[in-house]
């Protein structure tokens, strides 16, 4: 009879914790150590139109995360299936901020440096007039958003038609965080992006010989409700540095990519990057209550059998 009435009693425990849920992405991610986020990402070339990377091109575009692995211990692998984080990001190429190396005697090392900034007040509003489906933003270092997508398997799509259709479909989840570019360029709260072409350091033109390689460091400019049981710690890797002066970056989130030979759809480039975490997920004020409750449940249980016993 004991037995049974435990069982009973962590059974209702269950019900009033899944009555206080977390967001379901949020599931996927390793408590207390180095996440390793793997995602499809596209990109688009805004306000210029054309391929190359210029003083105050805008890049736009959306990611998508497949799967969340312990970066410490890789074999352990949380896939998405139903819901997963999807993320918009837009930024912006710093004036003054391309550095063109020459070539050299082999032209293969003909590179271009491009140093990313986050968009002015003015610079998003027109955005969203562009990319209406672009949300508002509470910071504005921010430069990317970041979502609970439960639209899974697919959860975005770069091919429905427009870049617009398209980034709403990252657009559509629950929203959890906010990340930007809060340092000066070169700190370890920055991004760069850099090119290698023959040709052109700075073409990206889909099937070109270029390598485009981009890299960075974000911290958190704003957390809404549905995010607040993560923390954020700060984090860095030797993998993931400025590629113009080596130093790796320090921040919250890390990233680093190429770009990938798939179909871009509706954007320019197609791109495999990898983001990195130390996430600290803290109980929920719903579970916390029900923990205290068994607290207190066991000291009235205790103080029975000891009044019992005299």
């Amino acid at each position: 009879m004991r037995l049974k009435f435990f069982a009973f009693i962590f059974s209702a425990i269950a019900v009033l914790a899944i009555g206080q849920p977390a967001q379901a992405a949020i599931s996927l991610l390793f408590n207390n150590t180095i996440n390793q986020l793997e995602d499809n990402d596209f990109e688009s070339l805004s306000v210029a139109g054309d391929t190359r990377i210029e003083e105050g091109d805008i890049l736009v575009g959306m990611i998508s995360i497949q799967q969340v692995r312990n970066f410490l211990a890789p074999a352990n692998v949380n896939v998405a299936t139903t819901d997963t984080f999807t993320a918009v990001f837009f930024v912006k190429v710093q004036a003054g901020g391309i550095t063109v190396q020459p070539p050299a005697a082999d032209p293969v090392t003909n590179t271009a440096f491009f140093q990313l900034e986050a968009l002015s007040n003015a610079d998003y509003a027109a955005l969203q007039v562009l990319y209406p489906a672009l949300p508002n933003r509470n910071s504005s270092s921010t430069t990317t958003i970041v979502f609970d997508d439960n639209d899974g398997p697919t959860f975005i799509n770069p091919d429905v038609g427009t870049v617009n259709t398209s980034l709403a479909t990252a657009a559509d989840g629950t929203l959890l965080w906010e990340f930007g570019l809060t340092g000066a360029p070169g700190t370890g709260q920055s991004a760069k992006v850099t090119v290698f072409d023959p040709a052109d350091p700075q073409s990206i033109v889909l099937g070109s010989s270029a390598t485009l390689n981009f890299s960075g460091g974000l911290n958190l400019t704003h957390t809404y409700a549905a995010g607040a049981t993560v923390l954020f710690n700060p984090l860095t890797l030797p993998t993931v540095f400025n590629q113009q002066t080596g130093v790796p970056y320090l921040a919250q989130l890390l990233f680093n990519g190429t770009n990938d030979p798939g179909n871009p759809g509706d954007f320019q480039v197609a791109t495999d990057t990898d983001l990195f975490i130390l996430p600290s997920i803290v109980p929920e004020p719903g579970s916390m209550l029900i923990w205290a409750g068994m607290g207190l449940a066991g000291v009235f249980a205790a103080r029975r059998r000891r009044n019992l016993a005299v």
